[in-house]
């Protein structure tokens, strides 16, 4: 099951939330000032944080323990991928109780445009502050014209989450690189078609990575627009096959030393399909801890 079948089989129970509720919510957290880099351009290891996605098998068997074994890890932060048949309330405080902060979650391109005022009390309740979209159908990137319209689409969608005090960002696979006959991939045209004031990107490192690009000229590019990224690696070519941090090609290091020029505020580590999963989290932030204290 791909990631966005998974969030809308998922999005029934994860958008479930008591509306009295609503009106007493607060407004979506501030990031913490020990979150954003530091005066001299280190990343700060609390920034980097989980995408849950990773080990929704065990989430499925059980939240609780699976929360306590990523914090355990060293995680401080995550970012939600469904919740897993809990109410908002119920997974913040699961989040709670191990000193997780949910800081950015991903959800349905259709549940954003059709019920975004549920999507925005589940995002509060959770105290978020990035609504991610993961993917789209394809259909909406079958072209060069179907990118200009998405682009479009999501300026109204970056809008609307500005209004209600979130920031929209879009992840990245690798197809988003094709270029359709034209000399500009198409992650290129929604960069630069879109208004950097409400839209962000969620720089997938790796998928850009498989599909021959590298990641840091994006980077270089675009400074600024990426706010968030995913952290996964890839073995050499021509496999460039998904590997944890710390076991591939890609350049990390590179990727943090441009931290600032990215705009940076959150990194996720995230696996499609480990093996272990908590052998992988724990591997990759083994790993990052020890390359980001070496700077």
């Amino acid at each position: 099951m791909d990631r966005r079948a998974f969030l809308l089989g998922a999005g029934a129970a994860g958008l479930t939330v008591a509306w009295s509720a609503v009106g007493s919510a607060q407004r979506a957290v501030k990031p913490h000032a020990a979150d954003l880099p530091r005066d001299d351009g280190a990343f700060p290891i609390g920034s980097v944080g989980l995408q849950l996605y990773t080990v929704r098998g065990l989430m499925q068997q059980d939240v609780e323990r699976t929360l306590e074994q990523v914090a355990a890890a060293g995680y401080r932060i995550v970012e939600t991928a469904g919740l897993f048949d809990r109410t908002p309330a119920s997974f913040r405080q699961s989040l709670d109780r191990f000193g997780l902060r949910s800081v950015s979650g991903h959800y349905p391109l259709e549940q954003l445009e059709h019920d975004p005022d549920r999507l925005f009390a589940t995002a509060r309740a959770l105290g978020q502050e990035y609504v991610v979209v993961p993917s789209v159908p394809a259909a909406l990137r079958s072209s060069a014209a179907a990118y200009v319209a998405l682009a479009e689409r999501f300026n109204q969608l970056g809008r609307s989450c500005r209004d209600a005090g979130f920031r929209f960002a879009y992840h990245n696979h690798n197809v988003e690189f094709e270029t359709f006959g034209t000399d500009t991939p198409a992650y290129d045209m929604l960069v630069q078609r879109t208004d950097a004031a409400v839209v962000s990107f969620e720089l997938d490192v790796y998928w850009a990575y498989k599909a021959g690009q590298d990641p840091l000229r994006y980077v270089d590019r675009y400074p600024g627009r990426f706010a968030l990224c995913h952290l996964k690696d890839g073995t050499a070519p021509p496999e460039r096959a998904m590997a944890d941090v710390g076991g591939g090609a890609i350049d990390f290091a590179g990727l943090f030393r441009r931290a600032r020029t990215a705009g940076l505020r959150y990194a996720f580590v995230e696996h499609d399909q480990p093996r272990d999963p908590l052998v992988s989290i724990r591997a990759s932030h083994d790993n990052l801890v020890r390359l980001l204290r070496n700077g």
